[in-house]
């Protein structure tokens, strides 16, 4: 039972010490980012990106 608690507050980075796990975004088992503020877990998710085309010009396909 106690690991199951450590591994609800460590972040996903590898397990390491919670002690020196830096405040940033990690990822979750269902492919979302889990925001760790340096002291505990927050329920501040991050959305993966849709499948979108790069940012960039693309030329007019439109039929004339």
């Amino acid at each position: 039972m106690a690991a199951s608690i450590l591994a609800r507050l460590e972040p996903a980075s590898g397990g390491g010490n919670v002690a020196n796990a830096s405040a940033a975004w990690y990822p979750v088992h269902d492919g979302r980012l889990r925001w760790w503020n340096g002291i505990l877990w927050t329920d501040h998710f991050h959305e993966p990106a849709a499948n979108l085309p790069p940012a960039g010009w693309y030329a007019d396909t439109r039929p004339d």
